[in-house]
Parts: C-alpha cells; structure tokens; sequence
C-alpha cells in the first residue's frame, strides 16, 4: 500500500504577533499596468476553473513594501495573502521556488524579502470525495473537505488546485525543508488526510486556540494623546507619528528567545485624540517597561494610558485609566 501524501494550506503565522507583513507603500505600482499593484498576482479569469496565474518575471520591477517585520520572520507575506519569502527562506527553499514560480525580489527597510508568484496547478482533487460549494462545475469553489488523488502528488511540492487560486498548498516534503532549515514565520493547515467529510476550517480554529501565542494578545494597552482641536494640526501629525515610530522602536525584538512586551496593533485619530493600541501578553507589566518610556513622550496636551485586561476585542474586560500627563494641572 502506498504511503499518502499529507497536504497543507500554506499561510503566514496570524496568531503570534512578532510575525507581522507587508503592505504596499504608497508608490507601489502594478508592474503590468492594471489598476492596482495587488492585481498583478491575481489570476486571469479568476472565476473560472480554467483560470490562469499570471507572468511576472521579466516585466517585474521590484515593488515598495512596508511594515514592522521582524528580521527572524521568514514568511511574512504582502497584504496578507500574497507569499513572500526572506532571503534565507529563499535559500534554503531555492529548488522547490524555481521550479514552482517566480521569486520576485522587493524594495523593504526590513532586509532582503522576495514576493513568490505561484504558477504550479495540479488537478490533483478527487471531485467525487472532496466537499466544494459552487454553483457550477465551471466555476471556482469553496472547499470545506479536501480528498486527493495521491498519484497526482507524487513529485508534487508547492501547488495550487483549479477550484480554488487563491489557496497555496504544500505537501511533505516543502515542510520538512522548512522545518529542517529552522524558517520561522510559517504556518501549514493540515487538509489531507483529515477524516472524511471534516472541515478544515473548524479544525483550524480549535488549534488556534489551543496555541500558546494567542496568550501574548491576551491583555492590551491604549495610549491616548488628547488634541488641541477636533481635528489634528499639520504639527501633531507629525509628531504622532513620530511618537508611534518611537514605541515601535521601543518593542521590537530582534529574537525569538528576547523578552516579548507587546507590539502596537493600531494607531488613529478620533474624537479629538490621537490612540495608539498595543496588545501584549500582561499589560500591568508592559505599562512598567514603558513607565521611563511614557514620562519623556513629548505631547504637551492631555495624555493618559488605558491598561485594559483584556484583549483589544473584549467588551467586558476590565480597565484601568492612569494619567501622564495634563495640560492644566
């Protein structure tokens, strides 16, 4: 009997957040001439099962990125679902990239990072046992239980399936390199073999929940810089974003085995304040390293922090309002 084949979504890691992405910076632009940058990796005819990815190499000019990625995150990924790979994922995975698509390198303050144009399709789903959702066999689907025909995997690495583009796929032997390499970053979905007729989906979400890094969002902390008017200054936008770069600065790590405090999640201007919101594993002890910090912050107007018990999507967690700073004390 012939060994299966074990199948996984591949995705970035968007529970731990030391794993953050990419977004496109602001002169971003598609290097095909469509409308925006993201499009150029969005398959032609993309509702159909006869779609086709596109060719990006030799029209490719490297893209402007932006983001607060971690130097040890190897899978970072552009706007979420868009792969993109470190110079040392690169390496290390070189001969599976090549020959399954386009390593494409781009422009980052972040090192050296390359965005991967997956061009493999394999029709590789046994129909009569998978579970899709669509309204025609010409179309593209939602897959909710995935059933392969295991001799359409054999020498198969890095893939996608016609029913689905916008799912990226790896088997076996793309994992192993991965974790043999020690890449950090990544995240592989088990989808095959599942027991029949199980949805991946809720199987994902148990083990999210179950994995240990959702502990360090599990409390939160609310910077909250008051403005002079309603809507802020040409002067107090710059200076809030310098004050967000700062605290950026002041928690990133370097390595995965250095202290983790928290990160900034968000940062906006409403109603008349400017609100920087961090998430963290314990926020009694982050607003503790931030205390030195927080007194040289330099906002001339009301200031106060939130420590908030919970995390930042918890209506019934408990807070606690500490002041900085007054501008009429």
């Amino acid at each position: 009997m012939k060994k299966l084949i074990n199948v996984y979504i591949l995705e970035p890691d968007l529970v731990d957040p030391r794993f953050n992405g990419f977004i496109y910076g602001a002169k971003a632009k598609s290097t095909l001439g469509l409308e925006d940058p993201v499009d150029d990796f969005h398959p032609i005819n993309p509702n159909s099962i006869k779609w086709k990815p596109r060719n990006l190499l030799q029209s490719w000019k490297p893209q402007p990125v932006e983001g607060s990625v971690n130097p040890f995150n190897d899978y970072p990924c552009l706007e979420l679902v868009t792969p993109v790979f470190s110079k040392r994922a690169v390496e290390a995975l070189g001969d599976i990239l090549t020959r399954n698509g386009e390593v494409l390198p781009l422009q980052t303050n972040a090192g050296e990072y390359f965005a991967y144009n997956l061009k493999t399709i394999r029709n590789a789903l046994d129909l009569r046992k998978s579970i899709i959702r669509r309204t025609s066999p010409e179309e593209t689907a939602s897959i909710k239980y995935f059933s392969f025909k295991n001799d359409s995997l054999i020498d198969t690495t890095f893939f996608k399936v016609p029913e689905n583009p916008n799912i990226e796929l790896v088997t076996d032997v793309f994992k192993e390199r991965v974790e043999s390499s020690c890449l950090n970053g990544f995240n592989f979905i088990p989808v095959w073999p599942l027991p029949e007729g199980t949805d991946w989906r809720m199987e994902e979400a148990k083990r999210r929940k179950k994995n240990k890094a959702v502990k360090l969002v599990g409390e939160s902390l609310i910077l909250r810089l008051r403005l002079k008017k309603p809507k802020p200054s040409p002067n107090e936008k710059r200076l809030a974003s310098d004050i967000e770069q700062s605290l950026r600065s002041t928690l990133k790590v370097s390595s995965l085995k250095e202290r983790y405090w928290g990160s900034v999640e968000v940062a906006e201007f409403e109603d008349g304040e400017y609100r920087i919101f961090c998430s963290c594993p314990d926020v009694d002890q982050l607003a503790g390293h931030l205390s030195d910090w927080l007194e040289s912050v330099p906002w001339e107007n009301d200031f106060d922090i939130v420590k908030r018990y919970g995390n930042l999507f918890d209506k019934k967690a408990k807070e606690k309002r500490i002041q900085i700073r007054s501008a009429n004390p």
